[in-house]
């Protein structure tokens, strides 16, 4: 509805059009030819050019769908528009020979769809056989053909259809140009970057760093396993230690197909249902191992935390519970019938009390599967064809029966070697068993187990990057604008730079650790790591103190402000609403075009969000300073040099978004047939460009105090970054839901 009344309507093509006029009469009136902008025009031209391939493809282009099942010819293909739907005619048929889904391994998880087709061009009579999948198109004629979706049964293919020679040339033209112009824009010795840049050296020529610290920093990580708590009445050993490390890095196949060590599994269930790092004092990968062996032990804890005094009221549950707290004396669920009645809702209909409940009732469940040994995927399945992994509880089809019986034995053998372990203080079986069941993952799986992959993560899981980093980063910002203030408050120059070097020195240490942690994580993946919220967190936060070591020479209160926002972006990627666990890709996403788009657009965040503190900072700079009866001078230099950089911030991340925004345009295109569909995440994208584009062009309006305006506009602006990336993302719902 909104496409029609809004973003398709006369009026919002008429204020285009009168941009464009706008555009044209400004260049002739005034002399930016002759002033050498040559960056200035190239972006502005490039605007007017993606305008008319825009024009062309909205006017001319044809798009549609195909939906052939396996073994049938078409060579027609749906259209449909606001007022009705037809079929038209292609110049060629298609007979889909058969449709491929792939899964992620032992799952259910699409990894990917193909469709092997035979085009048959009428005129010519030629065929020829292609291979159509998702990010990987067919182009025939002018006609371009998109792997779309599929039947339920596998037997059909859904195609998504369409012709745009004309509007993709034009339109991928300005896209260029406007790469040339931003590219222009940040080098061209004439650009207004490159003079911003010239008048910041001007300015900080003779000024040192005003740094007044000493500082000693002793950060020691934890082990992954540090000094637990008795959870029997039995003499713990470092033995257990070693056993736990042995058990930690074990492979198993988690429930979206991505092989991992049982140790990643035991944090992320540990996370899910306690929301810790930790069990009653002992580490996650020894509360699942004993959660095993001891599951009534375990059934007794008060481990269940009821947030809501609702829920406690209606189950008669203290703030605490156990498990068995929610099963009567009989062994029947208490939540059963409130459990069926909140089923038959639809979610839109789910109230706070409802919510809360499936969340407590989620929890039970994952609790359950525990104690039956029912998530502990870590035995293959030889003759399944999906390549499964089994749990030690799970009963297998008929023809796997032998091999639910060697499951079984070993697991049996393992948990008495445990037992014996426990009450003897003797590991030897234990580990002699747990390698049995090592081996036995190696003769029977039917894909290669990466081990080198397996040891790091355990690796990441051990160094735990991003926690230690966030840490650093918050305690570095704290002590770097504590002192950087009061030199700038008491206009004290610090001659010695050994102190501030020094303190750079540990930053660039962190910052080491930060870039490790990304590109283990990206190996372990074995994709670039920012495919979802959790992520590009942690890369804008990369992105952010990687910008604060390159800004220190000439402020050192920005480089305060990029460790705080480092550290801040770090600390909510820690919250519990973010994931941080490593998944797997749908099929969309594999593309290269995700790693361009994504690594863009979130760096543009980071430098907006630089420059958002930085006006911050400013803005009350501004208000001190008008306050005071004696005006500074220092200060006001000092505003003046923040200014700037807050300037040359927000040129750099608005240049990023819209290159981002264009390179997400570009993999929409290239992977199904539409540059932009209005989604909430494109809506708020593109308005968030609008509102920056507004604040670097304040420079156009007459007022008074425009460096403060300025300033304080970035400080505005950047409430349209955070409805951008949190609020869509857990408001709205849409195509970036990935996300």
């Amino acid at each position: 509805m909104a496409k029609i009344a809004i973003y398709y309507s006369p009026l919002t093509t008429f204020i285009l059009i009168l941009l464009v006029i706008n555009f044209f009469f400004l260049l002739k009136n005034t002399s930016y030819l002759k002033q050498k902008k040559i960056a200035f025009l190239c972006i502005h031209f490039a605007l007017v050019i993606i305008l008319i391939g825009a024009s062309i493809t909205h006017l001319f282009s044809v798009e549609g769908s195909i939906h052939i099942r396996e073994s049938k010819n078409t060579d027609q293909f749906l259209i449909r528009t606001n007022k009705a739907e037809y079929y038209k005619e292609l110049p060629f048929t298609l007979h889909l020979e058969k449709f491929v889904l792939t899964n992620y391994p032992g799952s259910n998880t699409p990894s990917s769809y193909q469709s092997y087709l035979i085009i048959e061009d009428k005129h010519s009579q030629k065929k020829q056989q292609e291979l159509l999948e998702m990010n990987k198109i067919i182009d025939y004629q002018g006609y371009r053909l998109f792997q779309s979706s599929y039947d339920d049964d596998e037997k059909g293919t859904i195609i998504s259809v369409s012709k745009d020679t004309l509007g993709r040339k034009v339109t991928y033209t300005g896209y260029s140009i406007l790469l040339i112009g931003f590219l222009l824009f940040f080098f061209h010795k004439h650009s207004k970057f490159r003079s911003l840049i010239r008048l910041l050296k001007h300015k900080t020529k003779h000024i040192t760093p005003l740094l007044l610290f000493v500082f000693c920093v002793n950060l020691t990580t934890q082990s992954t396993y540090g000094n637990t708590k008795k959870t029997i009445e039995i003499q713990k050993s470092a033995t257990l230690k070693e056993h736990l490390d042995y058990f930690a890095a074990l492979p198993m196949l988690s429930n979206d197909g991505r092989m991992m060590p049982i140790q990643t599994f035991a944090s992320e269930v540990t996370r899910k249902l306690f929301k810790s790092t930790s069990v009653e004092g002992v580490s996650p990968v020894q509360f699942l191992l004993e959660v095993t062996l001891f599951p009534d032990l375990w059934m007794h804890k008060k481990l269940f935390t009821i947030e809501s005094k609702a829920l406690a009221q209606e189950f008669d549950l203290q703030k605490k519970a156990a498990y068995i707290d929610f099963f009567t004396t009989k062994g029947e669920y208490r939540l059963t019938m409130h459990l069926e009645r909140i089923q038959r809702k639809s979610t839109n209909e789910y109230s706070a009390f409802d919510k809360e409940f499936l969340k407590l009732n989620e929890q039970i469940y994952i609790f359950n599967q525990l104690i039956t040994q029912e998530r502990l995927t870590i035995f293959p399945n030889r003759k399944d064809d999906n390549k499964s992994w089994h749990a030690p509880s799970e009963i297998l089809p008929h023809d796997s029966k032998k091999i639910e019986e060697e499951i079984h034995t070993l697991f049996n053998n393992y948990k008495q070697a445990l037992d014996i372990a426990y009450k003897e203080n003797n590991w030897y079986q234990a580990n002699t068993t747990l390698e049995a069941i090592a081996q036995y993952q190696k003769e029977n799986s039917l894909f290669t187990i990466d081990f080198n992959k397996i040891k790091a993560e355990l690796l990441y899981n051990k160094l735990d990057p991003f926690n230690v980093c966030k840490l650093a980063y918050l305690i570095l910002a704290s002590f770097v604008l504590l002192y950087s203030f009061i030199a700038l408050f008491t206009q004290k120059r610090i001659q010695n730079k050994f102190i501030f070097n020094s303190f750079v020195a540990i930053t660039c240490l962190f910052f080491i650790l930060h870039t490790f942690g990304l590109i283990l994580r990206g190996y372990i993946a074995g994709y670039s790591p920012w495919s979802n919220s959790y992520e590009t967190m942690i890369y804008i936060a990369w992105i952010t103190i990687g910008s604060g070591l390159l800004l220190r020479k000439f402020s050192d209160i920005t480089y305060g402000l990029t460790l705080l926002f480092g550290g801040i972006t770090l600390l909510v990627a820690s919250f519990n609403w973010l994931n941080p666990a490593i998944g797997t890709l749908i099929p969309v996403l594999k593309s290269h075009w995700l790693s361009i788009h994504v690594a863009i657009i979130v760096s543009a965040y980071g430098f907006l969000g630089i420059s958002c503190f930085l006006g911050l900072t400013n803005t009350i700079l501004y208000f001190i300073n008008t306050r005071s009866i004696h005006k500074s001078s220092f200060l006001l230099q000092r505003i003046e040099i923040l200014s700037i950089i807050n300037e040359l911030s927000v040129y750099i991340g608005l240049a990023l978004l819209t290159l981002g925004t264009f390179a997400g345009a570009v993999w929409a295109n290239e992977s199904w047939g539409r540059y932009w569909g209005w989604d909430p995440k494109e809506t708020w994208a593109l308005i968030t460009i609008l509102v920056y584009t507004l604040v670097t062009h304040t420079q156009l309006f007459k007022m008074n105090k425009k460096e403060w305006a300025f300033n304080l506009l970035t400080v505005i602006a950047f409430l349209a970054v955070l409805m951008t990336y949190f609020g869509v993302n857990y408001w709205m719902s849409g195509l970036h839901s990935y996300a």
